[in-house]
């Protein structure tokens, strides 16, 4: 049985190079990229690098086991305030190592459920 994967796809977790959330709007970007060994925070006005904790890495490993990234383009996002600039507009890169995808764009705050957790786990490094 092709182990419903994607994981479905990858093989092992270090198949995983990166996750990546981008919050824009005009005047604003706000950029979260977590590798490995390092986490990259960054805002119109400041920017920083930090060791990525091994536990926050391991849980966005578990989170990404629960999406078939092959469908992450396609998620759907439950509202479109991004369009009238009421929300900045929100979208998750998952890169692995032989592609990278990309989720389609969703109000900040309100992902699509399929990637809320994931979402969510990124964020917070913001606030």
């Amino acid at each position: 049985m092709v182990l419903l994967t994607f994981f479905k796809g990858l093989t092992q977790e270090n198949d995983i190079l990166e996750f990546k959330y981008t919050a824009s709007s005009r005047g604003v970007l706000n950029e979260i990229i977590i590798k490995k060994d390092s986490t990259s925070i960054k805002t119109i006005d400041q920017s920083q690098t930090l060791k990525t904790d091994p536990k926050k890495w391991n849980k966005l490993l578990l989170l990404v086991k629960t999406i078939d990234l092959e469908k992450l383009e396609k998620l759907e996002s439950p509202s479109d305030k991004r369009f009238s600039d009421a929300a900045l507009s929100d979208n998750l890169f998952i890169t692995t190592s032989y592609k990278e995808y990309e989720s389609s764009s969703f109000d900040h705050g309100n992902p699509p459920n399929e990637i809320k957790n994931i979402v969510n786990e990124l964020i917070v490094l913001l606030e």
